[in-house]
């Protein structure tokens, strides 16, 4: 899924990307990896997409959803709104740190369902042209912590 979406994401950026001032209200998608660890015996690992519109430079509202595994083997899927704050770094602004909230639902099939609200802190780093942007970061939750890796486009 994460290749699918992947693909699809450089196929818009391509069609976009000589054509969006990074000012300006524009799509967002991004991909990314994520482990989140609640307590010894539970932690779950997925693989998202979120999509939504960024607003500005500094500001980007979207959906997240994707495909998870907990530690038990149970599969499930993230429904998550997800809410970014840029804040650029350096002349150009190219680079930026983040920090936002993701809040929803972690639906569990054959396990145990549950609200989520997580807040998140980390790095966005251009690769330059109309390559995506490394995103890195980490995040903390009602019940523990977590990672993420993955590409902003």
């Amino acid at each position: 899924m994460t290749l699918a979406a992947l693909l699809l994401a450089g196929i818009l950026y391509a069609q976009t990307g000589d054509d969006i001032h990074i000012d300006e209200s524009h799509f967002q998608l991004t991909t990314m990896l994520r482990y989140d660890w609640y307590n010894y015996g539970s932690a779950q690992m997925s693989a998202n997409v979120s999509f939504g519109k960024r607003k500005n430079r500094e500001n980007y509202w979207g959906f997240q959803t994707g495909f998870l595994k907990d530690r038990t083997q149970h599969n499930g899927i993230p429904l998550l709104i997800d809410y970014t704050h840029y804040y650029p770094m350096g002349a150009d602004g190219r680079h930026s740190i983040y920090f936002g909230t993701d809040i929803g639902y972690m639906l569990i099939f054959k396990g145990v369902s549950s609200v989520f609200l997580s807040e998140k802190l980390g790095f966005d780093f251009e690769l330059g042209g109309q390559l995506p942007h490394l995103m890195v970061g980490i995040q903390a939750n009602l019940w523990g912590l977590g990672a993420t890796v993955g590409f902003t486009f």
